[in-house]
């Protein structure tokens, strides 16, 4: 069964509605912004918004690679078995009509018989454990895959735990802070005077208005 988006979110833990529609100003309210913060953060956040869409391409493509690739060593297993049953079965042939004509003793032709039915079976237990092997490969292969997906849903919650941050760490409240418009022009902390008729937020990863 193929990996969904579901999937993944399960295995992090988190609030899938982080990864949904207003998904960034749920995730915003989750670490404490409300307000003018909850505002900017969501603002920059939406920037680059999580498209689960993309996701869902990206893992039905590993899917289908999965399944391609375990169809490759299924085929060739199938092919490797069938010619070996078709070699025992020359080989038994062989042996039937060579002892016929050599007019030879039954016990040494079963032992004949036996040898190649040994040798065929060693084959065999070689050829199931290369088809073992394959499939183990594709495995690998496909659960790296998904991992790489997996590390994009980690990548958007880190850059909203890491934006986040930055805005918790202004208090609109305390003037000292230049994050929030809202400063008193000349008082302490005045960043050279604030238009106060302007109601946006500084960018904090530019340090400009918006």
């Amino acid at each position: 069964m193929d990996t969904t988006l579901k999937d993944l979110i399960e295995r992090m833990g988190v609030d899938p509605g982080f990864f949904g529609e207003g998904g960034s100003k749920l995730f915003g309210e989750s670490i404490g912004l409300a307000g003018k913060g909850l505002e900017g953060f969501q603002k920059f956040a939406d920037i680059s918004k999580f498209d689960p869409a993309a996701i869902e391409e990206m893992l039905k493509s590993v899917g289908k690679f999965g399944e391609t690739q375990r169809g490759y060593v299924q085929e060739k297993f199938g092919t490797g078995t069938q010619n070996l049953r078709d070699m025992l079965t020359s080989s038994m042939q062989q042996l039937r009509e060579g002892s016929s004509a050599r007019g030879g003793q039954f016990g040494a032709m079963q032992k004949l018989m036996g040898q190649s039915r040994q040798k065929a079976g060693t084959a065999f237990g070689q050829l199931g454990q290369q088809f073992q092997q394959g499939m183990d490969t594709v495995s690998r292969q496909v659960d790296a895959r998904t991992g790489a997906v997996q590390g994009l849903l980690g990548d958007y919650i880190s850059r909203l735990t890491g934006l986040g941050s930055q805005y918790l760490s202004f208090d609109p409240g305390d003037t000292s802070q230049t994050g929030y418009e809202g400063y008193t022009p000349g008082t302490t902390g005045d960043p050279g005077g604030v238009d106060t008729t302007r109601d946006a937020f500084l960018d904090p990863s530019q340090n400009t208005y918006v």
